[in-house]
């Protein structure tokens, strides 16, 4: 991984943050000054249009889809999770459209972006609530919404974390039971503390469809009755 700092002392103190927070990790830093460059253009040469599913792409704002046929999730990349190029993204996005979404209602707990949801409307979802502990992921939804032209569909909540009683979608006056699909890309731990308030987001009968759960983190979930789908070390799960 890779991460661009301002400063030494921006980039040790979060180093600093992440031995503290992560001592189980055995990390290695190597950290080198970089001279001044256009960062803007950068970060435009790295991200660039990528077909995430069958059928799907995801195309930087800033460039034209590839195959304007396809469903195109037009993105501003940035501090959010779900630029589509992680394999617990694309592991969702093909599930979602295995469900079949035409007319159907979503959830996306965990938004980032807004990728899935967006996702799911563009292909065909009448309706979705996107929910993130992340005010920044919130804002990133909401413009992402709007690029997409599906803002009107899209209702994006803010929420505390997962060890928070207060459950977001009670919290904006919506109830539970009412979505066809709920789709979660987190993390095992959240993912496992949160499980039995999916299952109550969707009518009986309803889908929840989870991903963030390591491969070797499997036999952790048993639990929990999932059908499991993986690819490279992830693990996605209906």
């Amino acid at each position: 991984m890779a991460a661009h700092f301002h400063s030494q002392e921006d980039a040790a103190s979060a180093l600093h943050h992440i031995t503290r927070d992560f001592p189980e990790l055995a990390v290695e830093t190597e950290s080198i000054d970089l001279s001044n460059e256009d960062w803007v253009q950068s970060v435009k040469d790295s991200y660039q249009p990528m077909q995430v599913a069958n059928g799907v792409w995801v195309v930087p704002d800033w460039c034209q889809p590839p195959n304007p046929q396809a469903t195109n999730i037009m993105l501003y990349p940035g501090l959010a999770f779900g630029t589509g190029d992680h394999a617990t993204t694309q592991l969702c996005l093909e599930q979602l459209m295995n469900t079949g979404l035409q007319g159907k209602s979503l959830i996306d707990y965990g938004t980032g972006s807004g990728i899935l949801a967006i996702g799911a409307l563009l292909l065909g979802a009448k309706k979705a609530v996107g929910v993130d502990a992340d005010p920044v992921a919130v804002r990133a939804a909401i413009q992402n919404a709007e690029l997409n032209g599906v803002e009107d569909k899209f209702t994006v909540l803010g929420c505390g974390h997962s060890g928070d009683d207060d459950d977001p979608l009670a919290e904006g006056g919506l109830q539970p039971r009412r979505f066809d699909i709920c789709v979660a890309n987190i993390l095992k731990g959240p993912l496992l503390e949160l499980c039995e308030r999916f299952a109550g987001y969707v009518k009986p009968g309803g889908t929840v469809i989870v991903s963030g759960i390591l491969k070797e983190q499997v036999l952790d979930c048993t639990h929990v009755r999932m059908l499991p789908i993986g690819r490279a070390c992830w693990q996605c799960n209906i």
